[in-house]
This record gives structure tokens, sequence and C-alpha cells, in this order.
């Protein structure tokens, strides 16, 4: 499948042949082909973690170390992701990017929204193993 990128070129995507997830990198779509298979090649060696990809064993390793490489300008916060860091900042500016296609309020981060949307549609995907009641 071809995605259109800017200036009228187009972008390979790499599908996974299991389900309707696609990549933008091959590496990706690797990596997660073994949440298919179970495959975890990346151990820990300070526990038993095992992981799909090596960027996810690094930043575990920091769980060790104690190492929060990226910092924010705001505050004395750091964090172990970059991705981490980038959320953190908008509670700095204000940004809630992620809006509610239904009602006006919106969100700092995607997974917030997620689970919001299950107030609209009724949604309660977790159960009680004891009592079979139903969770958000």
């Amino acid at each position: 499948i071809l995605a259109p990128e800017s200036g009228g070129k187009f972008r390979r995507l790499h599908c996974c042949r299991h389900c309707p997830k696609w990549f933008l990198e091959s590496a990706d779509l690797t990596s997660h082909l073994r949440s298919h298979t179970s495959e975890r090649p990346f151990p820990c060696d300070r526990c038993r973690a095992t992981f799909t990809d090596k960027r996810t064993l690094t930043v575990h390793l920091r769980t060790h170390t104690g190492e929060r490489p990226y910092r924010c300008e705001q505050c004395p916060k750091a964090f172990t992701q970059l991705s981490i860091l980038q959320r953190h900042r908008r509670l700095h500016t204000g940004e809630r990017p992620f809006q509610c296609p239904t009602c006006p309020t919106t969100f700092t981060a995607k997974h917030h929204l997620e689970y919001h949307l299950r107030t609209h549609t009724g949604e309660r995907p977790y159960a009680c193993e004891l009592c079979a009641r139903k969770f958000t």
C-alpha cells in the first residue's frame, strides 16, 4: 500500500498480515509481528523481562539505572521517554490536541480520549472474574 506524502510523492506502508495495523517503518512491522508469535528475542540482563525490540529494552533498562534523559525546560521533572516529556509539556502550554468527535471535551493524551469515548458508546470492555460486572 502506498500513502501520499508532501510534494506529490508516495511512501510505502508496511501492513500486518494478521491484523489491520500498518506501519511507516519496516522495523516497526517486524517488531509488531512478534506480538502475534510471542517471540521476544531481547532479554534484560538484570531481570527476567523480555522484549520484542531493542528500543523497548533500552527504555526498560532505564528502570534499573534510574536514567531520565528527557528533561522538562519548565520544571524539574525528567522522563525516560521523549513521548512522555512531550505529553508532559502540554500541562505547561495548556495544549489539548485530542478532541472528542461527539462533545466539546478535549484531552492532552490520546488514551484519555479513548477512555472518554466509552462514555458515549457505553462500551465496558473489562469484566470482573468473580462477579462478571463490567468496567470501562
